[in-house]
C-alpha cells in the first residue's frame, strides 16, 4: 500500500504537478500496490486535482480529501439534486463517494471563512470499464453541462452537428431512446450510470457514427 500524503507536498500554486508527479514516482516505487491518497487539498487546485487523477490510466484506490463543504455536495451529489454537476458525474461515474463530516470553521487554525468537509471517494473498478474512453467522456459531460438546464435533445443535436445536419436530430433521438429517455429530459436529471450510456450510444452505437 503506497500513500501519498497532500500536505507534504509543494505550494498551493504548484499542488495539482506536485501530487501527479508524486502519484507517478508512488506507481514506479510500487506498481502493484494500493494506492490511497489522503490530503487537507488547498480549495482554489481541489477539483482539479480529483479530476486529473482519475483521468489517468490507474487512479487511486481510494482518497481521503478535505475540501470546501460546498466542493464537497458537489462530489458527491446525486441526480436532481441542486449541486450536481459535470463534476458529480464524473466522480460518480467511477467512484463510491461519501461524506464522512463537516468541519466548521473552528476546527483550524487560522480560520477560514467557510465551512469544510471530509470526503472519501474510492475507485470502482466495474464503473471505470464502462467507460470506453475517459477523455471522451470527461468532454462529453462538460460540453453537456455547459447546457444543464437546457432540453438533452437539442443540446446532443448541437453536439452532433447542429440543425443544419439532417443526421443530427435522428442521433440525438437515437441515444435517449435507447436509453428511456425522452425530448424533455435534462442533464441534471441524468444519473452518472446513465450518463456512460448515454455518452457510449451517442458516439459508438448510433445511426450515421
Amino acid at each position: 500500500m503506497t500513500l501519498i500524503e497532500g500536505d507534504a507536498l509543494a505550494s498551493k500554486h504548484r499542488f495539482a504537478p506536485a501530487v501527479l508527479s508524486a502519484l507517478d514516482d508512488a506507481l514506479a516505487a510500487a506498481p502493484h500496490g494500493r494506492l490511497l491518497l489522503v490530503a487537507n487539498l488547498p480549495y482554489c487546485v481541489a477539483t482539479p486535482v480529483i479530476s486529473n487523477l482519475l483521468a489517468r490510466p490507474r487512479p487511486f484506490d481510494a482518497a481521503i480529501v478535505t475540501v470546501q463543504r460546498e466542493l464537497a455536495e458537489r462530489m458527491t451529489a446525486a441526480a436532481g439534486d441542486p449541486s450536481y454537476n459535470a463534476l458529480s458525474v464524473w466522480i460518480g461515474s467511477q467512484c463510491r463517494g461519501e461524506i464522512v463530516r463537516m468541519l466548521p470553521p473552528s476546527v483550524f487554525w487560522p480560520r477560514p471563512k467557510v465551512e469544510s468537509a471530509i470526503v472519501r471517494l474510492d475507485v470502482d473498478r466495474a464503473r471505470r470499464e464502462a467507460i470506453r474512453d475517459l477523455h471522451r467522456f470527461q468532454t462529453f459531460v462538460r460540453d453537456v453541462f455547459c447546457h444543464r438546464r437546457k432540453l438533452l435533445q437539442g443540446v446532443l443535436v448541437r453536439l452532433a452537428g447542429g440543425k443544419a445536419d439532417p443526421r443530427a436530430r435522428s442521433r440525438a433521438e437515437h441515444a435517449l431512446a435507447t436509453l428511456g429517455l425522452g425530448p424533455s429530459a435534462r442533464a441534471e436529471e441524468i444519473e452518472p450510470d446513465l450518463f456512460v450510456r448515454l455518452e457510449r450510444g451517442f458516439y459508438d452505437d448510433g445511426p450515421g457514427v
